[in-house]
């Protein structure tokens, strides 16, 4: 009876390589499972090459004795310009059987366009040129080393962090609900968006857009515009050299900027400190208010009176404006060293 209950302890695990040729250039590619990881890349050559990995437990693996057995659980063809990668069969709830089906794919340089999709697995995808949408459910993304120029860089995942590292493109979007972003020298536009987790973003050429329901925010090295928020979280920023908008609503500030400030500022937190470390020579007015704190620092003439306080200073000729505010926290304003 019990056995009966828990199902067949059946397994078959094996692996096969396959290529295909190509009728006519391919342009697109799209790679679709269920149950299983997805890595893929791009080299020179004319054919479609793929690592296919399949496990198969449960009642479904009784019958099977080699990979020619599990073939029609996915397909790898040409349909038009497109390659097409597909798991063909899933998990079989009403014979307590599951099927997963793993992929390492290698693209000709003449597809341009690349979607990846896995409803429970990881994606890694490298040395790729052309847009590419990588999207997957339960599971992380690794994005490196791609370059889109003309086109887009989308990756999203429900329950996964993601990675994402030497990327080229006109615009890079990148979601996760329940994970961290760490983002490393990338040329774009960028958008990260991730409602429980930390986001760590550096060297970015282009403007810079984070958000973070729960989770800390650390930037460090954007040409663009910068802007950061969080509900939960501290944001830590070091050299920003646009306009930057700031904003958390538990959690400090600190703002270390080598570069001269090239922008506006709109820096705040409603409970929390904020610190800002900049060249002894910024050209900015600045804004300060806490209502429950000090203002202090060596880079303005302040003296702080009590824990309201409200001031309103030029550094220079005060041609870029630094608004500070915190409700419940100290202001600190120095001059680097």
């Amino acid at each position: 009876m019990f056995s009966f209950l828990l199902g067949s302890r059946a397994k078959f695990e094996g692996s096969q390589e396959v290529t295909r040729s190509l009728e006519g250039d391919a342009h697109k590619a799209r790679v679709k499972v269920h149950n299983g990881r997805i890595r893929i890349k791009q080299a020179e050559q004319e054919t479609v090459r793929a690592l296919v990995r399949v496990v198969v437990k449960g009642e479904l693996a009784e019958d099977i004795r080699d990979m020619s057995d599990v073939e029609r659980f996915w397909t790898l063809e040409q349909r038009g310009d497109t390659i097409l990668f597909e798991q063909l069969e899933c998990t079989q709830l009403f014979s307590g059987s599951s099927i997963s089906v793993s992929v390492d794919l290698i693209l000709p340089r003449s597809v341009c366009k690349v979607e990846l999709i896995s409803h429970n697995g990881s994606i890694e995808a490298q040395d790729i040129v052309g847009a590419l949408d990588a999207h997957t459910h339960n599971g992380s993304v690794d994005i490196s080393h791609v370059k889109s120029e003309n086109g887009s860089v989308k990756v999203r995942s429900h329950h996964g962090s993601l990675q994402l590292k030497g990327i080229k493109a006109d615009r890079l979007t990148a979601e996760t609900a329940n994970g961290s972003i760490e983002l490393e020298t990338v040329v774009a536009h960028v958008e990260l968006d991730t409602r429980h987790g930390s986001v760590d973003a550096r060297h970015v050429d282009g403007r810079l857009h984070l958000l973070s329901r729960n989770g800390s925010l650390r930037v460090e090295n954007v040409t663009g515009n910068l802007k950061a928020e969080t509900h939960n979280g501290k944001i830590v920023v070091e050299n920003c050299q646009q306009n930057a908008i700031l904003h958390t609503h538990n959690g400090s500030v600190r703002v270390k900027n080598k570069c001269d400030v090239a922008g506006d500022w709109r820096v705040m937190t409603h409970n929390g400190s904020i610190e800002l470390l900049l060249p002894q020579n910024v050209d900015a007015t600045f804004r300060l208010k806490t209502s429950a704190g000090k203002v202090t620092g060596d880079l303005l003439q302040i003296q702080s009176r009590g824990i309201v306080n409200n001031f309103s200073i030029k550094n220079g000729e005060g041609k870029h404006l630094i608004d500070v505010e915190t409700h419940r926290g100290s202001i600190e304003v120095s001059g680097m060293k």
